[in-house]
């Protein structure tokens, strides 16, 4: 299960119009004997799930782009510009402060299992732990983002893929703990 027809979907953003923040998502086609398409993947990721990421953000910090590359090789890859502001009103967290989606596999061990660090949310979302309402809302876009469909077709699995082992494994859960991560290399003056 070599990494040959991963794509490597990159959500690019701004935390208070300075430090960049950028979520990694690994996806495969659904469909065998499918080419996969950068364009088709960051367009479908765009309709499907741009409103409900937005809706984790706070206004303070943007989307600016989804950038799509092959995961190996030098393929061509695929950019759409977004320039759009969260939607959760309110100040943001500190940019260290990152709501957690962990993903699962069906095997055990690190390469088997990954974590996206969200951008920061609102401070309305948060009071030590994540409010009910914002574990929901999260849990509802990891749901989408596991297969991103288009007219009832699946087209793109979520996968965790392994560079040092060079494959990867279907995503078939995913967890939003009640507490909020620390990402440490997000604080000002410690680079991206």
């Amino acid at each position: 299960m070599a990494l040959d027809n991963i794509l490597r979907l990159s959500v690019v953003g701004q935390w208070n119009a300075a430090a960049e923040i950028v979520n990694v998502f690994h996806y495969r086609p659904t469909v065998n004997n499918l080419t996969p398409s950068p364009q088709g993947l960051a367009e479908l990721w765009e309709s499907n799930l741009m409103t409900a990421y937005l809706g984790l953000i706070s206004s303070a910090n943007a989307v600016q782009k989804i950038v799509v590359i092959p995961a190996v090789g030098n393929g061509a890859g695929y950019e759409i510009p977004i320039n759009l502001n969260g939607t959760a009103a309110g100040d943001s967290v500190a940019a260290q402060v990152a709501p957690i989606v962990s993903w699962k596999t069906g095997k055990l061990g690190k390469s088997y299992r990954g974590r996206t660090y969200l951008p920061p949310c609102s401070e309305a979302a948060i009071n030590g732990n994540l409010f009910a309402s914002f574990i929901d809302a999260a849990t509802s876009f990891a749901e989408q983002a596991m297969v991103l469909e288009s007219l009832t077709v699946p087209f793109y699995q979520l996968v965790i893929a392994s560079y040092t082992l060079q494959e990867f494994n279907d995503v078939t859960s995913a967890f939003v703990p009640i507490y909020p991560g620390t990402q440490r290399r997000r604080r000002p003056g410690r680079g991206s």
